[in-house]
């Protein structure tokens, strides 16, 4: 009023801007606050709801924990002590909710920021206890799943373990596979006995149970997986060898031909060719047939040198071939 009668109409017109400015920034502030305290007030509900559904929570927890001294010690020792930590937690909560809703109430003089950290805090309070009590009926639950299935899926294994062992002592079997396998599963066996052992204690370490079940079981399942990978290697060899052998009959047999019809006509570097191949399929016919004497490394070994000398006879009959064409 003092710069209006004065006629400061600038100076006025700045003023007045700024407290329109001002009375914009204290109404979108209180706008702000009465949404963030109504959502504190669903928050407040949602994390009661929560707090009641939790104290049941804890009781159903007390009864596991009882559930487990049925079992060995090691079994849930390291979830020891988390019902108590869940309990703290849960009073922490209840303070902290207790703090929310009394800062966010209308007219209490709270701010309902600070409400809104309580509620955070309360928040995260919570699902450390509920995390901790999870961990607890989820032991339990995994220690009678492995207490009611353990003896089946060893029975299970064992039958496989049985099943390959008859598999490997078949001698067509046993020459073409090396040594690994059978390692594997005397390795199953050695830990099928060891379960054995350990189902005949008071309370049964049923995690390591279940565990060392499961190892040999995927020992046993590696193991006839590299018995049918050694066979098909193997197969493969023998196919090779078949293949090349072939090609070497075919080569030499028109070479032999073509020499019979043209007698006279070829150079006698051609029937040394000749020979000199039909020396070599000799030669891959005396390896090929050794092959009955050997097993497992040697055998593949001699399969790859045996196709490689049948090969070798083809080369030398094709080359010895295309010289005859050659000469005519």
């Amino acid at each position: 009023l003092g710069l209006l009668a004065q006629g400061e109409y600038r100076v006025l017109d700045a003023q007045l801007e700024e407290v329109v400015e001002r009375r914009g920034a204290l109404e979108a502030r209180l706008e702000r606050l009465g949404a963030l305290q109504s959502a504190n007030e669903r928050r407040l509900r949602e994390l009661a709801r929560r707090g009641e559904a939790l104290a049941g929570q804890l009781a159903q927890a007390e009864s596991a924990f009882e559930a487990l001294q049925a079992f060995a010690p090691a079994n849930w020792r390291d979830i020891r002590g988390n019902g108590s930590e869940a309990q703290k937690a849960a009073e922490r909560a209840q303070t902290l909710w207790d703090q929310a809703e009394a800062a966010n109430a209308p007219g209490s003089g709270g701010s309902v920021e600070v409400a809104e950290r309580a509620l955070e805090q309360a928040e995260a309070e919570l699902e450390q206890a509920e995390r901790l009590l999870e961990s607890i009926a989820a032991r339990l639950a995994e220690l009678r799943r492995a207490q009611a299935t353990a003896r089946d899926e060893l029975e299970a294994v064992e039958a496989e373990l049985r099943a390959h062992r008859a598999e490997l002592a078949r001698p067509e079997v046993a020459r073409e596979v090396s040594s690994a396998p059978d390692a594997k599963l005397l390795e199953a066996e050695r830990l099928l006995m060891r379960i054995r052992s350990e189902l005949g204690a008071d309370k049964p370490d049923w995690l390591t149970v279940m565990s060392q079940v499961q190892h040999a079981d995927r020992l046993s399942d590696e193991a006839q997986r590299d018995i049918r990978s050694e066979r098909e290697s193997m197969g493969r060899r023998r196919r090779l060898l078949a293949s090349e052998r072939a090609e070497a009959e075919v080569a030499l047999a028109r070479l032999a031909r073509f020499r019979a019809l043209h007698p006279h006509d070829l150079g006698s570097a051609v029937h040394a060719g000749l020979e000199q191949a039909q020396d070599a399929f000799a030669e891959a016919e005396a390896a090929a047939s050794s092959l009955e004497t050997l097993s497992d490394e040697e055998l593949a070994n001699a399969l790859e040198a045996a196709a490689n000398r049948f090969e070798r006879a083809q080369r030398l009959a094709d080359e010895s071939f295309a010289a005859a064409e050659r000469a005519l």
